[in-house]
């Protein structure tokens, strides 16, 4: 797994040249989640389902790089408490993200050419990776699948 940050710029997830020994596995918050827990009571974002707002570790709720809230508790059957993230401005405490700001989606045309070269090499050692099972193994294969975009490369090693 490679490790990452998030971006403030697009609000995406930009991909390190690092591995990571441990897994966090972000993903990615759209409206209804964000309705569901109550945040249109204190943010403003469109009630629309194509692109994500931020990202989600666990609890905790990541917008342009920052921790904004924390959910605690929560069942089936209740909702769990939102704990707005604070930072010290002019001698008081305030929230990072203040009542009322509007919420930007990702944007994810952005994140992706920001990420163009890490995935490509990503692909060149994925594909690498299933040639070498293959050449190791094809005596005893009788057929082999590839569920994912860099199976069109790996494919055309694999007819030579």
């Amino acid at each position: 797994m490679y490790e990452y940050k998030y971006d403030a710029k697009t609000g995406g997830i930009m991909l390190t040249d690092t591995t990571s020994l441990v897994s966090k596995e972000p993903r990615p918050v759209y409206a209804q989640e964000l309705d569901y827990l109550g945040v249109d009571d204190y943010l403003i974002y469109e009630k629309q389902q194509d692109v994500p707002y931020m990202w989600a570790e666990a609890a905790r709720y990541i917008y342009r790089g920052e921790v904004i809230f924390n959910t605690k508790g929560g069942s089936l059957y209740e909702k769990p408490t939102l704990e707005f993230a604070m930072k010290e401005m002019n001698g008081e405490k305030v929230r990072v993200i203040p009542n009322g700001t509007i919420l930007e989606k990702i944007d994810i045309p952005a994140m992706v050419e920001a990420n163009r070269d890490a995935l490509a090499i990503i692909e060149q050692v994925t594909v690498k990776k299933i040639y070498d099972v293959y050449k190791r193994r094809k005596k005893s294969l009788d057929f082999s699948m590839l569920p994912f975009p860099a199976a069109k490369t790996a494919l055309y090693f694999l007819s030579l």
